[in-house]
């Protein structure tokens, strides 16, 4: 039984700073979830780092979060951005085990597997995956 207490307002506001203050943007992402009365909410949020005209996301899930939601919700921000005209690239970094999940997107979004770096992340390898975008270098 847990005996968390809900964070006021300004604490999350504090903490959500705190962890996301290393990105350039953040986005919010939503989505249709039975956990919210109004059937949707908010599902996961990502920060991103642009240098150039080259996009870095790094998204992380809230615990309510489906595998729909997930799936749903990553394929429109990779659509999204993939469009923007001030995007070239978009450069996905993940762990060994991540891996498949984007060999799954595949489906859905041109997405292509650029390298794997060994030793890039504690307890494994990382893999690199990009995306073309519609704008220039």
């Amino acid at each position: 039984m847990s005996t968390e207490v809900p964070l006021a307002q300004e604490e999350f506001r504090a903490h959500a700073l705190e962890a996301l203050g290393e990105y350039r943007g953040v986005v919010m992402l939503e989505d249709r979830n039975r956990q919210f009365r109004s059937g949707g909410g908010p599902v996961g949020v990502v920060g991103y780092h642009q240098r150039g005209a080259m996009h870095e996301p790094h998204v992380e899930w809230f615990p309510w979060t489906t595998t729909r939601n997930r799936l749903r919700c990553t394929v429109a921000y990779l659509q999204s951005r993939r469009h923007a005209k001030w995007i070239s690239a978009i450069l996905i970094r993940c762990s060994d085990a991540d891996a498949s999940w984007f060999w799954r997107l595949r489906e859905f979004v041109p997405i292509y597997r650029v390298g794997r770096i060994p030793w890039g992340r504690p307890g494994g390898g990382e893999v690199l995956f990009a995306i073309r975008g519609k704008g220039r270098a």
